[in-house]
């Protein structure tokens, strides 16, 4: 089993556990460990997959954040930077697996063409909606039937942290013409599953439970 982060895999799913972060997910069937002296075909596939969606999130997120800065919004573009080091994140994390399981190269963005603002939120709503809902779940599915735990683990995190994105962008594309200064303050980056708070630093990330304190903190109101 590969160390995709500073965590031992079963240690920080058994912290989720406990915090009941992810209801339904017992420990005993994440617990076995993965195959040893075999192969995982798919799952290094769906690692890929997710890796080459994430790079392609976080060049688009950066570009959109460009986008919005020039038409004045300034909050928006922090946010979208702010997620935009979520996906990379992400991308860090598969990516690692990936590498213990065979020889791959690291994805590279495409051309991004962006629209306006509302539009690029828009985008940025469909992709986040089709990560949590459609490759994500997939993923996750492959790597239990390889018995891959370290992947399975990493694509459960991404996929609920994904959803949070989705949300954020959401209300952010209801709310263009009044920007909510008091509750988009400051937002919290969880540096394990990339899961974004708002307003206060949480005791522990309610994703994955990483202690509050190892939080990466932004201003996003000057």
């Amino acid at each position: 089993m590969s160390q995709y982060s500073r965590r031992n895999v079963l240690g920080l799913m058994s912290g989720i556990a406990a915090s009941g972060a992810i209801a339904g997910l017992a420990v005993p069937a994440l617990a076995a460990q993965s195959k040893a002296g075999t192969s995982y075909p798919k799952t290094l596939q769906s690692l890929m997959r997710a890796v080459a969606g994430e790079i392609e999130a976080h060049a688009k997120y950066r570009v959109f954040a460009d986008v919005a800065e020039k038409e004045g919004h300034k909050e928006i573009a922090a946010i979208f930077r702010v997620i935009a080091e979520a996906e990379l994140q992400h991308a860090e994390h598969e990516f690692s697996i990936a590498q213990s399981l065979g020889k791959v190269e690291r994805p590279k963005a495409g051309k991004i063409t962006p629209g306006a603002t509302k539009e690029n939120l828009e985008a940025a709503i469909k992709g986040e909606t089709e990560e949590y809902t459609q490759m994500y779940p997939e993923c996750v599915n492959i790597a239990e039937k390889e018995e891959r735990v370290d992947a399975r683990l990493i694509f459960i995190l991404a996929k609920l942290a994904e959803e949070v994105h989705a949300g954020i962008y959401a209300d952010l594309l209801s709310k263009m013409g009044k920007f909510d200064k008091d509750k988009y303050a400051k937002v919290y980056r969880c540096p394990e599953c990339g899961n974004i708070i708002l307003k206060a630093r949480p005791k522990y990330c309610p994703i994955c439970a990483e202690p509050g304190e190892e939080l990466k903190e932004y201003n996003i109101v000057a």
